[in-house]
């Protein structure tokens, strides 16, 4: 399904998909939108989807904002394209029953949202 990710998800300077590299074992599908350059946010664009019947998910935070790392000393803005990349990672649904119309779905919602 990763790869039909690929095939169907809207081509708009706003999204970044991963790398499509081989071995890859595709346990998610996380993907970055500059969400500055479409005018929301990611909790919007998380709930616009949710109205839409399809979950998503935050992974992948700046591991330097986390309070045992604030107890080394690292601060916001000590690195910030980590920071950027956590804020505009959003995982798209990724499961092994997942169907083309299930992709189908997610890809029509994500084009909507960006379209806008």
């Amino acid at each position: 399904m990763a790869h039909r990710y690929f095939e169907r998800l809207p081509r708009h300077p706003a999204l970044v998909l991963p790398a499509n590299s081989d071995g890859h074992n595709w346990h998610m599908f996380c993907v970055c939108i500059d969400t500055e350059a479409i005018g929301t946010t990611r909790l919007e664009i998380q709930k616009r989807m949710g109205a839409d019947g399809i979950g998503t998910g935050i992974h992948y935070p700046a591991a330097h904002l986390f309070d045992l790392y604030k107890g080394y000393g690292y601060n916001e803005g000590d690195f910030p394209v980590a920071e950027q990349i956590g804020e505009q990672t959003l995982t798209l649904p990724l499961w092994p029953g997942m169907t083309e119309s299930d992709v189908g779905r997610v890809c029509e919602s994500l084009d909507g949202i960006l379209s806008r």
